[in-house]
């Protein structure tokens, strides 16, 4: 069968057409790919870069590449940026940057100030918007970050780190508020591996990151270092993470079986307490330390007292609440001899609540 004439160069005509835009697309995810790629070149025995002030505008500037704006405008806004980097200071400016992201794609500052402003439930299609509305990988990725950040700030702990979950530090502008963050997270939630693991990789660039993050990434360390499994330590973190989770208007499942938890945790330590103290009184009295033959319940013993008590009402009028305050101090003191000082006031408020929870009952 013979092919017109009119149509014999049509078939070559759409495979170049084709060609073309295969070389387009592959050209452009290559320019989108790269944005974000911030001082690829990772020391020898490290895991990320610090990217310095130039490796940030750098960025900013591929960034700005894809979006269609004039290149006056372009370089009005690259210009500005590297402006507030030189006035900053040495501390990240992660703030600074995503103001620079909104001036450039004002569509986004209704979302960037939810982002801000959430403090305590998170719209839960707010991670669906972040991912499909800004539908830009680069801009995605940061504004992760803030929420990060942000929600850190705020509390919500598990929060920021489904909202960080799959950012690498060489996918950032600021590896370290990425990783400074998480590993606030972590700590806060008593996830002792998952915050080492943060804080021995932000600690690879300890001699260049701003003093404040190096002395609370250490500190974080030997906390949690020390941190040991059904410890009164433990027990009180927990305590104060479930009154963090009810003070965010929580109340399902998790912090019912975090509750559980807790009380379960006190039951074995009281239980070990009474057996160290049974095994001090063996000791004790096998080392001679009690009377050798005491005194029977029927043996009346000589005295001079008119073998009357004083009475006491015991009859639930007699609590926590109702102690002078000379007493609380001093049951209080005794209470919390041994304990590091930020324990009295917790010992102070379980008390206080089971007061308050007797008058409650009556």
């Amino acid at each position: 069968m013979s092919v017109p004439e009119s149509q014999r160069y049509r078939l070559p005509s759409l495979w170049s057409r084709l060609v073309f835009v295969g070389v387009f697309l592959v050209v452009f995810v290559w320019q989108v790919s790269s944005f974000g790629q911030i001082n690829s070149q990772v020391p020898a025995g490290k895991t990320w870069s610090l990217p310095t002030g130039t490796d940030v505008s750098t960025a900013y500037e591929q960034w700005l590449t894809s979006l269609s704006i004039s290149s006056e405008r372009r370089s009005m806004l690259s210009d500005e940026l590297v402006r507030r980097l030189h006035e900053g200071s040495n501390e990240p400016m992660l703030e600074e940057f995503i103001e620079a992201i909104v001036r450039a794609r004002p569509d986004l500052s209704e979302l960037v100030n939810e982002i801000a402003e959430t403090r305590e439930q998170i719209r839960p299609a707010l991670r669906d918007q972040i991912d499909v509305f800004v539908n830009d990988s680069f801009c995605e990725r940061h504004l992760r970050l803030f929420a990060l950040q942000q929600w850190v700030r705020a509390g919500l702990f598990e929060e920021a780190l489904a909202i960080s979950k799959g950012i690498e530090a060489t996918d950032v502008v600021f590896p370290q508020v990425l990783l400074l963050n998480q590993a606030i997270a972590h700590h806060q939630l008593l996830q002792k591996t998952e915050t080492l693991a943060n804080i021995r990789r932000l600690l690879e660039h300890t001699d260049t990151l701003p003093k404040r993050y190096v002395a609370l990434a250490e500190l974080m360390g030997r906390d949690i270092e020390r941190l040991e499994a059904d410890s009164l330590d433990e027990i009180v973190r927990l305590m104060r993470d479930v009154e963090r989770r009810t003070g965010l208007n929580r109340a399902g499942q998790q912090v019912l079986d975090q509750e559980a938890d807790v009380i379960a945790k006190l039951d074995r330590l009281i239980k070990r307490l009474e057996e160290e103290q049974q095994q001090n009184q063996q000791s004790v009295a096998g080392q001679g330390g009690s009377p050798q033959n005491p005194l029977d319940d029927s043996r009346p013993v000589a005295g001079k007292g008119s073998g009357e008590v004083t009475k006491k009402n015991l009859s639930g009028g007699g609590n926590w609440g109702d102690l002078p305050p000379a007493d609380k101090a001093a049951t209080l003191a005794e209470m919390t001899r041994e304990l590091p000082p930020h324990f009295r006031s917790i010992v102070e408020e379980y008390f206080k609540s089971l007061a308050k929870q007797r008058d409650e009952d009556r």
